[in-house]
């Protein structure tokens, strides 16, 4: 595993952020940095930035005097997440249909787009950075100017959730659906809803929220 000698620190943090999402890293394991550094064939530096900003972004967090280490996720942390987006996703759909112009509409088909395209080439890292950026828009496109204060909270523990899920449950079913491409077509149901200015749209996020969740509960027992 080599990285090449531009940005080096944003390569390194890409390239473990999609290692940890793909569950080649263990909840718990500690990553080391003169390891990863000898195996990237690169000095120590860009190593350590890459890795304080995965810790930044909550895949891992930093013990003094230990080192770092791939974060896990409670079943109560878990919950706790469901329960939020269950409660404020549909808000946020509702205050979108209100106000959502054709750049947002278009932004929103790019990424479900990008998504399907991701999940049929088999990556499953970028389906769900796709995943994440939708639902980031709907939150934060939407009139209301408390929600995008909410929503770090929700992405911070969203690949740990869909990390615990894999590493818990059978590795030959991707995410919680039977193949990525069923992942990713979840969503331009609710695109349509949008562009056609559905009365039922929050109704059909709500939907997409708890079935992810029943899922998730069923694959990770």
């Amino acid at each position: 595993m080599r990285v090449e000698t531009t940005l080096l620190s944003d390569q390194v943090y890409a390239q473990l952020r999609q290692r940890i999402l793909a569950g080649e890293f263990a909840p718990g394991e500690r990553l080391v940095e003169s390891e990863l550094a000898r195996r990237m064939g690169i000095s120590q530096a860009p190593v350590r930035d890459g890795l304080r900003k995965l810790t930044e972004s909550g895949l891992t967090r930093y013990e003094p005097r230990r080192g770092t280490f791939v974060e896990g996720i409670s079943a109560k942390d878990a919950a706790d997440a469901y329960h939020v987006r269950v409660a404020l996703e549909p808000l946020a759909a509702r205050e979108l249909l209100s106000c959502a112009d054709d750049a947002v509409l278009g932004e929103l088909q790019e990424i479900a787009d990008a998504m399907l395209q991701a999940a049929q080439e088999g990556d499953l890292a970028r389906v769900l950075e796709q995943d994440i950026a939708f639902h980031r828009i709907v939150w934060w496109r939407s009139q209301n100017e408390l929600l995008p204060k909410v929503w770090p909270m929700v992405e911070k523990i969203w690949p740990l959730l869909e990390a615990r899920v894999r590493n818990s449950a059978d590795k030959s079913k991707p995410l919680y659906y039977s193949d990525l491409e069923e992942v990713a077509l979840t969503h331009q149901p609710l695109v349509d809803a949008l562009k056609d200015k559905n009365p039922a749209t929050p109704d059909l996020f709500l939907d997409h929220v708890t079935q992810v969740w029943s899922k998730v509960e069923n694959l990770g027992q």
